[in-house]
Protein backbone atom coordinates (compact mmCIF):
# COMPACT_ATOMS: atom_id res chain seq x y z
CA UNK A 1 0.00 0.00 0.00
CA UNK A 2 2.49 2.28 0.79
CA UNK A 3 4.04 1.76 -2.86
CA UNK A 4 0.81 3.08 -4.03
CA UNK A 5 0.22 6.14 -1.97
CA UNK A 6 4.13 7.40 -2.86
CA UNK A 7 3.56 6.39 -6.89
CA UNK A 8 0.47 8.36 -6.93
CA UNK A 9 2.21 11.19 -4.73
CA UNK A 10 -0.95 11.85 -2.28
CA UNK A 11 0.21 14.61 0.31
CA UNK A 12 -3.38 15.88 1.88
CA UNK A 13 -4.89 13.02 4.23
CA UNK A 14 -8.07 13.03 2.23
CA UNK A 15 -6.04 11.75 -1.14
CA UNK A 16 -4.04 9.30 1.25
CA UNK A 17 -7.51 7.53 2.99
CA UNK A 18 -9.02 7.45 -0.51
CA UNK A 19 -6.10 5.87 -1.58
CA UNK A 20 -5.92 3.54 0.89
CA UNK A 21 -9.98 3.00 0.67
CA UNK A 22 -9.43 2.10 -2.96
CA UNK A 23 -6.08 -0.16 -2.63
CA UNK A 24 -8.21 -2.19 0.02
CA UNK A 25 -10.81 -3.30 -2.77
CA UNK A 26 -9.05 -2.55 -6.54
CA UNK A 27 -6.01 -4.44 -7.48
CA UNK A 28 -3.38 -2.09 -9.08
CA UNK A 29 -4.01 -3.01 -12.88
CA UNK A 30 -8.04 -1.82 -11.54
CA UNK A 31 -6.61 1.32 -10.24
CA UNK A 32 -4.50 1.57 -13.79
CA UNK A 33 -7.54 1.21 -15.85
CA UNK A 34 -10.37 3.02 -13.93
CA UNK A 35 -8.01 5.57 -11.85
CA UNK A 36 -8.57 6.32 -7.90
CA UNK A 37 -10.85 9.12 -8.07
CA UNK A 38 -13.47 6.80 -9.94
CA UNK A 39 -12.77 3.87 -7.91
CA UNK A 40 -13.19 5.82 -4.72
CA UNK A 41 -16.63 7.30 -6.40
CA UNK A 42 -17.57 3.45 -7.18
CA UNK A 43 -16.89 2.40 -3.51
CA UNK A 44 -19.28 5.14 -2.50
CA UNK A 45 -21.99 4.22 -4.99
CA UNK A 46 -21.78 0.55 -3.36
CA UNK A 47 -21.75 2.03 0.02
CA UNK A 48 -25.14 3.85 -0.51
CA UNK A 49 -26.44 0.75 -2.72
CA UNK A 50 -26.20 -1.76 0.52
CA UNK A 51 -27.35 0.90 2.65
CA UNK A 52 -23.60 1.57 4.32
CA UNK A 53 -20.15 0.24 4.44
CA UNK A 54 -19.04 -2.38 4.88
CA UNK A 55 -16.97 -3.90 7.27
CA UNK A 56 -13.60 -5.93 6.44
CA UNK A 57 -12.76 -6.68 2.67
CA UNK A 58 -15.51 -7.22 0.37
CA UNK A 59 -14.34 -8.60 -3.65
CA UNK A 60 -15.71 -6.37 -5.83
CA UNK A 61 -15.88 -7.13 -9.63
CA UNK A 62 -16.09 -3.68 -11.01
CA UNK A 63 -16.07 -4.87 -14.61
CA UNK A 64 -19.21 -6.04 -13.71
CA UNK A 65 -20.25 -3.11 -12.21
CA UNK A 66 -23.33 -1.17 -14.13
CA UNK A 67 -23.85 2.08 -13.08
CA UNK A 68 -27.55 4.13 -13.92
CA UNK A 69 -26.47 7.09 -15.96
CA UNK A 70 -28.40 10.13 -17.35
CA UNK A 71 -27.16 11.38 -20.49
CA UNK A 72 -28.45 14.28 -23.13
CA UNK A 73 -28.99 12.20 -26.47
CA UNK A 74 -30.33 8.72 -24.60
CA UNK A 75 -32.96 8.13 -22.26
CA UNK A 76 -31.75 7.18 -18.83
CA UNK A 77 -29.04 3.57 -18.84
CA UNK A 78 -26.70 1.96 -17.55
CA UNK A 79 -23.61 1.73 -18.66
CA UNK A 80 -20.06 -0.04 -17.69
CA UNK A 81 -17.56 1.73 -14.65
CA UNK A 82 -15.12 1.83 -17.55
CA UNK A 83 -17.99 4.24 -19.88
CA UNK A 84 -19.39 6.55 -16.58
CA UNK A 85 -17.81 9.47 -15.67
CA UNK A 86 -16.62 10.29 -12.28
CA UNK A 87 -19.58 12.99 -12.26
CA UNK A 88 -22.03 9.94 -13.44
CA UNK A 89 -20.67 7.72 -10.64
CA UNK A 90 -21.22 10.56 -8.44
CA UNK A 91 -24.55 11.68 -9.29
CA UNK A 92 -25.52 8.09 -9.29
CA UNK A 93 -24.63 7.80 -5.55
CA UNK A 94 -26.61 11.09 -4.86
CA UNK A 95 -29.82 9.65 -6.54
CA UNK A 96 -29.77 6.24 -4.41
CA UNK A 97 -28.29 8.43 -0.61
CA UNK A 98 -31.70 10.39 -1.72
CA UNK A 99 -33.78 7.39 -2.45
CA UNK A 100 -33.10 5.58 0.62
CA UNK A 101 -32.29 8.15 3.34
CA UNK A 102 -35.99 7.17 4.81
CA UNK A 103 -35.46 6.80 8.78
CA UNK A 104 -36.01 3.09 7.64
CA UNK A 105 -32.58 3.31 6.44
CA UNK A 106 -30.45 4.63 9.12
CA UNK A 107 -28.27 3.47 10.98
CA UNK A 108 -28.31 3.55 14.78
CA UNK A 109 -26.06 5.15 14.96
CA UNK A 110 -26.89 7.82 12.80
CA UNK A 111 -30.19 7.91 14.88
CA UNK A 112 -28.23 8.41 17.63
CA UNK A 113 -26.24 10.97 16.44
CA UNK A 114 -29.99 13.10 15.01
CA UNK A 115 -31.37 12.30 18.54
CA UNK A 116 -29.11 14.29 19.92
CA UNK A 117 -29.01 17.39 17.50
CA UNK A 118 -32.77 17.91 17.73
CA UNK A 119 -32.74 20.54 20.79
CA UNK A 120 -32.59 24.70 20.86
CA UNK A 121 -30.37 26.08 18.60
CA UNK A 122 -29.02 22.85 17.02
CA UNK A 123 -32.13 21.62 15.38
CA UNK A 124 -31.08 23.30 12.00
CA UNK A 125 -27.84 20.92 11.67
CA UNK A 126 -27.45 18.00 9.01
CA UNK A 127 -25.85 15.29 9.79
CA UNK A 128 -24.84 12.25 7.35
CA UNK A 129 -22.63 9.18 7.52
CA UNK A 130 -20.83 8.45 5.23
CA UNK A 131 -17.63 5.74 4.96
CA UNK A 132 -17.91 5.24 8.74
CA UNK A 133 -17.19 8.98 9.37
CA UNK A 134 -19.96 11.88 10.51
CA UNK A 135 -20.63 14.60 8.32
CA UNK A 136 -22.23 17.85 10.55
CA UNK A 137 -23.78 21.14 8.08
CA UNK A 138 -24.91 24.55 8.84
CA UNK A 139 -23.55 24.49 12.39
CA UNK A 140 -23.84 28.48 13.62
CA UNK A 141 -21.41 29.43 14.90
CA UNK A 142 -22.95 31.31 18.31
CA UNK A 143 -23.57 27.68 18.51
CA UNK A 144 -20.43 25.49 19.24
CA UNK A 145 -19.89 25.23 22.50
CA UNK A 146 -23.66 23.92 23.01
CA UNK A 147 -22.94 21.74 19.39
CA UNK A 148 -19.20 20.53 21.52
CA UNK A 149 -21.33 19.53 24.81
CA UNK A 150 -24.26 17.46 22.61
CA UNK A 151 -21.39 15.36 20.77
CA UNK A 152 -20.20 14.86 24.36
CA UNK A 153 -23.02 13.08 25.57
CA UNK A 154 -24.22 11.33 22.62
CA UNK A 155 -24.06 7.28 23.47
CA UNK A 156 -23.33 5.30 20.40
CA UNK A 157 -24.72 1.99 19.72
CA UNK A 158 -22.04 -0.68 19.54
Amino acid sequence: MQRRVRKTGCEDERSVRRAIRVARYASPVEEERYTVSKLDAALAYLDAKTGGTVQGRLPVAFEKLRIPVRRPARAAATVSLEEATVAEVRAATRALSRTRASPTNRSPRLVAMLKALRVGALKGISVSERSGRFHFGEVPAESLVEFGSALAKVKLPE
